[in-house]
């Protein structure tokens, strides 16, 4: 009767500290994704060897969908103007040739 009773309460305790453990593990994973997941890289700081001089950088957040489009739609258009003017100036040069 008495080992049933602890059998039954580190059962019961068992089922608590698992719980507790899930719980927390959520709670991890949200201000995991709230706060370090926004980030496009960690705070890293470089120091000199023989001065006190250092540098750190900052947390810079991760753009959003939208401007990475944007981005990515406005470094395509450059590229294409940056190989239609190679072009071009490819076709000048070559008519220079033929006129010398």
């Amino acid at each position: 009767m008495l080992q049933d009773h602890n059998l039954e309460k580190t059962n019961e305790t068992s089922k608590e500290v698992a719980w507790e453990k899930e719980r927390q593990r959520l709670r991890l994973k949200k201000l995991t994704q709230k706060f370090y997941d926004v980030l496009d890289f960690e705070k890293f700081t470089v120091k000199a060897m023989r001065t006190p001089a250092y540098v750190t950088t900052f947390r810079v957040p991760k753009m959003s969908e939208f401007l990475n489009r944007n981005f990515e739609q406005f470094k395509n258009l450059m590229e294409k103007e940056i190989t239609s003017k190679e072009n071009m100036d490819f076709d000048d040069e070559e008519g220079h040739e033929e006129n010398a």
